[in-house]
Parts: C-alpha cells; sequence; structure tokens
C-alpha cells in the first residue's frame, strides 16, 4: 500500500469518525430536550428526572466539546488532503506529514478526554441504547486510527506521539481501563484543540506553497541556463 493509499483510508476512517460525532451529538441533544405529555406538548418533570437534572447539565458541555472535535478531526481530513497535494506535486514534503501527524496527536487525545467525560455523564441516566451503540463505535474507530497512525510513525521513525499515551504503553493493556477517567482533567481541552487545529493547518499550508515556490523558482532557473547553453553553441 502506497502512502497515498495509507491516507486515503486514514481520511477515510476520520470521516467515518467525525458523522459518527456527529450522530453522536444530535443523539444527545434530542435526549436532552424537555420531557414532553403524549400530545407532544412539554410537561413538568417527575421526581426521577428531577434528581437526574444535575447529570443532565453536564450534556450541553459535552455536545459543545463534541463538536470542537469534530471541527479538529475535519481538519485533519483537510491536512491530509493538503499533504497528498503536495506529494502528488513536488514528492513528499517531510515538514508536511510531520505537521499533520502532531495535529492527528492532539484530535486524538483531545477525543480521549472527551469519550471518559460522555461515558461519565451517560452513567446513571435512563438506558439510551442509540447513544451508547455511537460511543462504541467512536471508540473502535478512534482506535483503528490511531493503530494506522502508529504504523505510520513507525515507517517513518519519527517516534511522534502523544506523551500521556506514551507513558501507558508500558502497562499490560488487561490491567487497565482505556476508558478511565483522567486524574486532571483539563477544562481547556476542547478550546486549545481550536488553537491548535488552526495554527497547524496555516503551517502545513505554508510549508506547502513555500516548498511549490521553491520548485517553481528551480525549474525556471533550470530553463534559464538550458536556453544559454543552447545558445553558446549556435
Amino acid at each position: 500500500m502506497t502512502d497515498a493509499d495509507r491516507d486515503r483510508e486514514m481520511e477515510r476512517l476520520a470521516g467515518d469518525l467525525s458523522t459518527t460525532l456527529a450522530d453522536l451529538r444530535d443523539e444527545l441533544d434530542r435526549a436532552s430536550e424537555p420531557p414532553r405529555g403524549p400530545l407532544g406538548l412539554p410537561r413538568p418533570p417527575t421526581p426521577g428526572e428531577v434528581l437526574r437534572f444535575t447529570d443532565e447539565l453536564a450534556i450541553p458541555a459535552v455536545i459543545a466539546i463534541l463538536e470542537a472535535n469534530i471541527r479538529a478531526l475535519e481538519a485533519f481530513q483537510g491536512a491530509l488532503r493538503l499533504a497528498r497535494a503536495g506529494d502528488e506535486v513536488r514528492g513528499r514534503s517531510h515538514e508536511a506529514r510531520a505537521r499533520t501527524e502532531t495535529l492527528s496527536r492532539g484530535a486524538l487525545d483531545s477525543l480521549d478526554d472527551t469519550l471518559v467525560d460522555l461515558q461519565g455523564a451517560l452513567e446513571g441516566r435512563p438506558e439510551n441504547p442509540e447513544a451508547r451503540t455511537l460511543l462504541d463505535d467512536a471508540r473502535a474507530l478512534r482506535a483503528e486510527i490511531d493503530d494506522r497512525l502508529r504504523e505510520t510513525e513507525h515507517r517513518s521513525g519519527s517516534g511522534r506521539g502523544s506523551p500521556a499515551r506514551d507513558s501507558r504503553d508500558g502497562r499490560d493493556d488487561t490491567d487497565r481501563d482505556p476508558w478511565a477517567a483522567e486524574d486532571d482533567p483539563d477544562p481547556d481541552d476542547d478550546e486549545s484543540v481550536t488553537i491548535d487545529v488552526d495554527a497547524e493547518l496555516d503551517s502545513i499550508h505554508d510549508a506547502i506553497d513555500e516548498e511549490n515556490g521553491e520548485n517553481k523558482g528551480n525549474d525556471k532557473s533550470e530553463g534559464y541556463d538550458g536556453t544559454d547553453g543552447n545558445d553558446e553553441d549556435q
């Protein structure tokens, strides 16, 4: 499988994960609507629903974080397309590739925290098979993307990766819950994802534009040299 094929596969997985997160966001948004009676009109909450009010407050925050992760994944897809376009024009761009890996790692690590928060928000709520199925699908897709990314990093010998995830690699996977909550969650994770996404995409654009400009300049100078050489022969 070529690098372009791997990029297309990674882009497809990122698109599937983005769609799954969007469906999960819509399902949570629908489930958090106020209770309604038989005629579809709003009704007063039952005592049990009042007791769950605190848990309901966490859902809008999780939805907002999901939206940030969806934007990050869409940016990741865009970065893959940019890197692949650069490869087709003038061969592999190592800098663009490295920045794409950085962007993907940031998106995946933030998504880990989001899925943990979402799992906690769903605990104690009425059974919602659709939301839990989408959550399981998101976990599976996220794990598959991580596996593909690790393969790419291994081939490139970059050794890049998430410090948080790398520090857990030395432990037996059977002895830990990969979706356990972190001790010190960062409340600004969703904001940092957006900032990092914008910065990395700008850097990828700049790297490709710069190398395209250098290649055009080299081609033009070679053409001039060839013309001068022909004139001298004549």
